[in-house]
């Protein structure tokens, strides 16, 4: 017995060191995310105030990007906080996935069209019902279809696919390239995470989207992962509960 208790006591050390590395990780990320865009901004304000530059319309666009970067990190940041610490509140209710999934992506077509995303969208004929919270589900549509814009390229594809595997409802989403590596599948979930190459940040995602696409999965009793697409791109699998209609 007392060797078990030593053993679950390094256990814990381990785990709580491990605990204050990614709480350290997480505060220097977050600091290394802000510093970029802030120095942007004061940087091209030094310089106007120095006669350098002029005030134009690209500089007021560029300005504008800039501060808008840093207002999506900070609402990301906070929504993330939230979702972990388990503030998010959530109404439960019985939706049809079906329905409710071909209704959300909808919204999104002129955006796909805009950037040459070809959306293939396969659902079953029946409805499909589950316990969820509609308007966390719709903010996880949003955050799924806003990487699939900000990293597939153009002309590209997107499928998505719900279907029923051993009573759970399963959602492929699945994007054409750029893909990833193998060691990066796993990470894409993680906080401020950064791919190298194609897959970056750049072009103004915060890169907590999938992080707080994680939570509300989480929360809804589901799981969430990673994988190689068919189309070459990234696929992610959202596996959720069913619940079976009453007859």
């Amino acid at each position: 017995e007392l060797g078990q208790l030593a053993k679950d006591v390094n256990h814990l050390a381990i785990t709580l060191s491990e605990n204050q590395k990614s709480r350290s990780q997480w505060v220097t990320d977050i600091a290394h995310e802000l510093r970029t865009p802030i120095a942007v901004l004061l940087a091209d304000i030094e310089s106007i105030q120095d006669g350098v530059r002029k005030v134009n319309e690209e500089w007021l666009k560029s300005m504008h990007w800039q501060a808008s970067r840093i207002g999506r990190l900070v609402n990301d940041l906070n929504e993330l906080s939230v979702s972990e610490a388990g503030a998010l509140q959530y109404r439960f209710d019985t939706i049809d996935v079906t329905s409710f999934i071909k209704s959300s992506v909808e919204q999104y077509q002129h955006q796909l069209a805009q950037a040459s995303i070809t959306l293939k969208l396969e659902l079953p004929s029946t409805p499909i019902v589950c316990l969820a919270d509609e308007q966390r589900c719709e903010q996880l549509i949003s955050n799924l279809l806003q990487n699939t814009l900000r990293y597939t390229d153009a002309p590209g594809r997107l499928h998505i696919k719900l279907s029923i595997k051993e009573d759970q409802i399963v959602l492929q989403w699945s994007d054409s390239g750029p893909g990833v590596n193998d060691n990066e599948l796993g990470k894409l979930f993680d906080r401020l995470y950064r791919v190298d190459g194609s897959r970056n940040r750049e072009t103004g995602g915060s890169g907590l989207g999938l992080a707080i696409v994680k939570n509300i999965v989480i929360a809804h009793k589901g799981s969430v992962q990673a994988k190689h697409s068919h189309l070459g791109g990234v696929s992610i699998e959202i596996i959720l509960p069913m619940q079976k209609l009453e007859k």
